[in-house]
């Protein structure tokens, strides 16, 4: 046998990139700036919080041969750029992050701020596969649309414990706080010329507190005025001088003299008198005291304001009165039973009693119980959301420039400064009359205000229409004052930019903030859905900014089609002619400055057409006619018994208003069926953890860790999954015995057993609701008691075991062949997604032969059609027998998740069941050989060698895809744990699809091929009523791109809801303290996506919590995902079959819903056809002369059209990881590479001459 081929080393890193010329291709011979454009690169830099952020955004005009090497190598010279700017500034990293973000990208690609390790660049290229499941984009690509890698680094050594020092004011920007400064008394250092402030705080607060002074003699002592002259000061010197304060400091550390002060007043100076104690409050408006010193029970609070922005101490007794009196100490405690933290009023709440063991308040059920019971999916009350006082709907666009650099000593860098902001207003009243689309002159709205559109810009303008224009050096600035001050205060607010989320609300966030406001954010890497202004009565009104890209995805100029607008589409500006120079100017831009070469061929014909016209018009109508279709579809009239009609309940209400009460599309969709279609206790709430992670489960790694201790050690142990279970001792019982050594095994997980190396803190509170602390006393009890009747106990602890893996490659290895048969079902572990990969390298169609690229029609809303899918609460059935299936009917569980050790046949066509192998999707018939090749081989003459037990793998999977496997020579010999689900329905979303898939017909209108064909269209008619009961009204064939647009939307954006968990949202924290950076970077429990510069004093951290705290949402079903994948890849699978089983046919490549193949001319094994779950010809009007690819997700096609002359020239489409070519790339830079046989992907693999 002999071994692969070497790996070719990949040839784009930042020496190929940015400097070195790239020899692979001549002639002629090319740069690296034949194939990169970088744009520009902004860099931030918070010495105060010892981070950096560097910002570089490209362009990628042309595709090498080695497109991942191109990505790889772009991304390191983004990570070495980033730390040597760090380690230029003085900041040494220790910490890095990254976020890769574009227009075009559904998500953005970010890695949590990490500790440097050699790994970085591998995890950010791999995290780059989520490009491929992003949603395909109409008219440009990454390629050729600017994107943004983002490199943050962090030096953590740098980041000390918090100091409250007092020292001379500084003029820095204020820094918030919700108390009233009225309610403050300012301590100024001015006047003296010291930085004495904390010990002048403490002896004013003392003697306001039992100097018996009235108020105009604490004025005089306070402000050293009258006959009180310099007696504060004289004070002041005094305590410094008994508590050994050393006189001319910079500063002075509140931990450490504040408790000075307060020993020597409770221990000397007052002793018998007063007991005191003080509290210091931080800048950033929070409750909890940064410190406290002094006795448990005190008379006399010391209450000091700690504001780090200007070094000034304040004394106020109304912020520890406002804090007694919110009861916030009162409203958790702790059972002493059960160890939970809970919440006083949320158990006392509708009458009930108090705190009752494992019972916990359910959001869905809007009840307590116990878990073991089980929660349903909540069914929506269509007239819950009222429009009490009303609304209004702004759109705005904002235009920046790059022209100034953001830093002198780095004038390459360049800062974005808004210069231009279009704003347009509207409100359900004026959108329902028709008056929205009329300017408001002269007349006032009550809700909208008295103008329809307001800009706000640097210079004035004319030809254009605007209500009101606003002419300002800063615009951003008036623009928030507007929309938070100026619009009427009694109307709520909710404000849309396309594509904002990434951009124009994050430059609205920071001027915002600077206005003394804390919005409160959803966030996902560097990526806002939503921001929220809290109403401040007699202030203002509450204001939300979302991303109308979260309810409409695709590009701006899409929305004009999309919704048939009639407005004037804005498909292209010139971004890089945008700078005061060109005020006034008329300018004629280059084609460059539009980024012209960057844009698909359609695009660019479009340019080469026309430029121009209103975002924000595009915006507001596209986003009315969005709303409007959506209300009428959703709306439910009462019926002749008063019920609403087509509703899975009585009351008929108006619709659901998508804009105003969702922010993503699949949330609206989710509230239309959770509204109209579903029944009550129907659909189960999937527990996050699963059904079979509690009681006497014992995970992967402590089975395998005995696994391989037994073999190590020579000995046998006895565990949960042995015939007589785990060793009892008492009521206690241990992971693992050794009988023959009277030798108990411990092995802890770090989370569930609150390891005091990765969980130090003792008040964290962990995911069972417990604290660290009281885990680890509880466990400590366990094991003393444990300890005194086996005294020979050895404990492993999950970290450790990692570190002896590292360390062992033997050990390494055994765990990697450990099967894992006693484990729990990981529902989410099983759920894959589609089938995806090439077949064959490389296809040229011979004379008698076509290659065809087909597509199904619809595939998930088929599959959500047809399928029965499990209902209620499964039963876990633990048999743990060796079992022997050969066909389905072996298998007495119709529906189930199964957890079996399969063996698959050692030659098929086509194999049937998946298994993730390194994170990879994989269909072997051999898992050892699957795991000593991880990355694929080719290999002319591999003869696998290997024995059943050897071959076969664990596999948790539907009994829809097991039967499958059983039927094509699967067989099953161990049956290990089983979900089975009594109840299934088959009509759980026929409803949904139904309504949305007769919209989406009827607003096509007939085929072509069939339009005006009477008995046809009858025969179409007929069709959709028998195959999906779908009633097509004849009258209702008018095509409607509005309807039509909705309907794509709706039935492709409901399933994948259920599996959404909350994970990868950020929270957000506004700290002026870079001991709380400290301490974020070091919380095991969270992982920081993100630091944002807010002023040179303050940051914005955001951070997700980490999977084992993550808690299942209201919409919480894997399984409902997990059986519409498994269903999706055996309907691929049964035309796979039907490809590879036909004669003369050569299967090329399969994508989740595509196959591309060879075939002979006048014999085609797949038919089209115009119904759900149907195959259509993507690309009708060409024939494909050749196809190549390099693995999965990439895949080039030499195509023609199948009328043009036989010498015209060939057209090509190139496809990387979901990405397409650009029009550069396919007009100007040789498309010889495209498909040919020197196209190279892979890391592997050559093509045979």
């Amino acid at each position: 046998m002999s071994p692969p081929p070497a790996k070719r080393t990949r040839r784009f890193f930042i020496e190929d990139i940015l400097r070195e010329p790239y020899n692979e291709l001549s002639p002629p011979q090319k740069t690296a700036q034949d194939y990169v454009k970088k744009l520009d690169n902004e860099v931030e830099q918070a010495s105060k919080f010892q981070w950096v952020k560097t910002k570089s955004r490209f362009s990628i005009t042309d595709v090498p041969a080695d497109p991942e090497g191109l990505l790889a190598g772009i991304f390191q010279h983004c990570v070495d750029g980033g730390l040597d700017e760090s380690r230029q500034r003085g900041v040494e990293p220790t910490h890095l992050g990254c976020t890769i973000s574009s227009q075009l990208l559904s998500s953005d690609i970010w890695i949590p701020v990490r500790q440097i390790t050699e790994d970085t660049i591998n995890t950010i290229l791999n995290r780059f596969n989520d490009v491929a499941q992003s949603k395909k984009q109409d008219g440009v690509t990454l390629w050729g649309e600017p994107f943004t890698v983002s490199v943050t680094t962090v030096n953590r050594n740098g980041l000390n414990v918090r100091r409250l020092k007092g020292g001379a004011p500084r003029k820095l920007a204020p820094v918030h706080h919700r108390i009233s400064a009225k309610s403050l008394i300012n301590i100024n250092n001015n006047n003296d010329g010291n930085n004495y402030c904390l010990f002048y705080a403490m002896m004013a607060t003392l003697m306001h507190a039992i100097g018996g002074l009235t108020s105009l003699q604490f004025f005089y002592y306070l402000h050293s005025q009258k006959g009180m002259r310099g007696k504060l000061q004289q004070d002041t010197m005094e305590m410094m001088n008994v508590v050994n304060a050393p006189p001319g400091q910079q500063s002075y550390d509140a931990e450490i003299y504040a408790p000075r002060v307060i020993d020597w007043w409770n221990t000397q100076k007052f002793v018998d008198q007063f007991k005191f104690k003080a509290f210091i409050f931080g800048s950033s408006g929070q409750y909890k005291p940064l410190f406290k010193y002094g006795p448990e029970e005190y008379e006399v609070p010391i209450i000091l304001y700690f504001d780090d922005g200007c070094n000034k101490m304040f004394f106020n007794d109304n912020c520890r009165q406002h804090h007694l009196t919110t009861n916030f100490c009162k409203r958790s405690k702790e059972c002493k039973d059960c160890g939970k933290v809970y919440d006083v009023y949320d158990t006392t709440r509708g009458g009930r009693e108090g705190h009752k063991c494992h019972e916990k308040w359910c959001e869905n059920c809007q009840i307590f119980h116990d878990l073991k019971r089980g929660c349903y999916i909540k069914p929506l009350d269509g007239n819950e959301k009222k429009e009490a006082s009303g609304w209004r709907l702004v759109t705005f666009d904002l235009e920046t420039m790059q022209h100034e650099p953001a830093d002198p000593d780095f004038p390459e860098q360049r800062k974005h400064q808004v210069n231009f902001i279009t704003a347009k207003v509207a409100c359900p009243e004026c959108i329902s009359s028709g008056e929205w689309k009329k300017s408001l002159c002269g007349k006032e709205c009550q809700i909208c205000g008295p103008n329809r559109v307001i800009t706000f810009s640097q210079k004035p303008f004319r030809d254009t229409d605007v209500d009101k224009q606003i002419v300002t050096r800063h615009p951003l600035v008036d623009f928030v004052k507007w929309i938070l001050y100026e619009l009427p205060i009694k109307f709520e607010t909710v404000a849309y930019s396309h594509f904002g989320g990434r951009f124009d609300m994050v430059l609205v966030f920071r001027e915002i903030f600077m206005e003394g406001l804390n919005p409160t954010m959803i966030r996902k890497g560097n990526r806002l859905f939503e921001m929220t202004v809290t109403k401040r009565k007699n202030v203002n009104p509450q204001v939300s900014f979302r991303d109308s890209w979260n309810l409409v995805p695709g590009p701006l100029a899409s929305m004009v089609p999309m919704f048939a607008l009639d407005v004037q589409e804005k498909p292209f500006f010139p971004h890089l002619s945008n700078q005061p120079a060109n005020y006034g100017r008329l300018i004629h831009p280059s084609k460059a400055d539009y980024l012209a070469d960057g844009m698909m061929p359609e695009k660019r014909k479009q340019f080469d057409r026309c430029y121009c016209k209103n975002d924000v018009d595009i915006l507001m109508s596209g986003l009315v006619a969005f709303r409007s279709e959506f209300l009428e579809l959703t709306k439910r009239k009462a019926g002749p018994d008063g019920k609403a009609e087509r509703a899975t309940f009585k009351n008929p209400h108006n619709g659901i208003d998508p804009v105003r009460d969702c922010i993503t599309i699949a949330s609206a969709c989710m509230r239309h069926f959770r509204t109209n279609h579903l029944k009550p206790g129907h659909l189960a709430l999937v527990p996050e953890k699963g059904y079979d992670s509690c009681g006497d489960n014992q995970s992967d790694l402590a089975l395998a860790f005995m696994d391989w201790y037994a073999e190590e050690h020579g000995v046998r142990i006895q565990n949960a999954f042995s015939a007589d279970g785990e060793k009892r001792v008492g009521n206690f019982r241990l992971d693992g015995w050794i009988e023959e050594q009277q030798k108990g095994l411990e092995i802890h997980g770090c989370v569930w057993h609150a390891c005091p190396r990765c969980y130090p803190d003792e008040e964290l509170e962990m995911p069972n609701g417990k604290t660290a602390g009281r885990i680890r006393e509880r466990n400590k009890m366990r094991m003393d008691y444990i300890k005194s009747q086996f005294p020979d106990i050895e404990i492993f602890w999950e970290c450790d075991i990692r570190s002896m893996l590292v360390r062992d490659k033997q050990m390494k290895e055994k765990f990697d062949e450990f099967t894992g048969e006693g484990g729990p079902i990981n529902i989410r572990g099983c759920f894959m997604g589609g089938r995806t990969g090439a077949l064959k390298l490389y296809h040229q169609a011979a004379s008698n032969e076509e290659i065809s690229y087909y597509d199904f029609t619809s595939l998930y809303p088929f599959i959500n059609f047809v399928t029965t899918y499990p209902v209620g609460h499964p039963k876990l059935d633990v048999p743990c027998e060796e079992v022997d299936w050969r066909r389905p009917e072996d298998n007495p569980y119709p529906l189930a998740i199964l957890k079996v050790f399969v063996i698959p046949p050692r030659q098929i066509d086509v194999p049937v069941l998946p298994v993730k192998v390194n994170d990879r999707l994989c269909f072997p018939l051999c898992m050892a050989c699957c795991k000593k090749y991880p990355s694929g081989a080719v290999m002319d003459s591999y003869s696998c060698t290997h024995n059943d037990k050897q071959r076969g793998w664990i596999s948790t999977c539907t009994s829809l895809e097991l039967n499958a496997a059983l039927e094509e020579g699967y067989r099953v010999t161990d049956l290990l744990r089983v979900l089975e689900y009594s109840k299934g329905d088959n009509k759980l979303f026929r409803p949904y699809i139904s309504e949305f898939i007769a919209q989406k017909m009827h607003a096509s209108g007939f085929d072509e091929e069939i339009r005006g064909n009477f008995q046809a269209e009858e025969q179409f008619i007929g069709e959709c009523l028998e195959k999906f009961d779908i009633k097509i009204d004849r009258s209702k064939m008018i095509p409607n791109k509005g309807k039509r647009s909705l309907a794509k939307l709706g039935v492709n954006n409901l399933w994948g809801r259920f599996s959404l968990r909350n994970f990868g949202l950020s929270k957000t924290l506004i700290t002026d303290d870079p001991g709380v950076l400290g301490n974020y970077l070091d919380n095991r429990k969270i992982e920081i996506t993100a630091l944002d510069m807010l002023t040179p004093e303050v940051i914005l951290i955001s951070y997700v919590e980490k999977k084992e705290w993550i808690k299942e949402h209201p919409c919480s079903n894997v399984v409902i995902s997990l059986f519409t994948t498994s269903a999706a890849r055996l309907h691929l699978l049964k035309s796979m079959q039907k490809v590879v089983r036909s004669p003369g046919c050569t299967l090329l490549y399969t994508d989740t819903d595509s196959l591309v193949y060879a075939h002979p001319k006048e014999s085609n094994p797949l038919q089209t056809g115009p119904h759900l779950g149907q195959f259509t010809n993507e690309l009708p009007k060409h024939e494909i002369a050749e196809f190549v690819s390099g693995g999965s997700k990439q895949y080039g096609l030499k195509l023609r059209k199948k009328d043009a002359p036989p010498d015209s020239n060939y057209e090509y489409i190139l496809k990387v990881r979901g990405m397409t070519l650009n029009h550069d790339v396919m007009n100007n830079q040789g498309k010889g590479i495209v498909c040919s046989r020197d196209f190279r992907v892979l890391d592997f693999g050559h093509i045979e001459p």
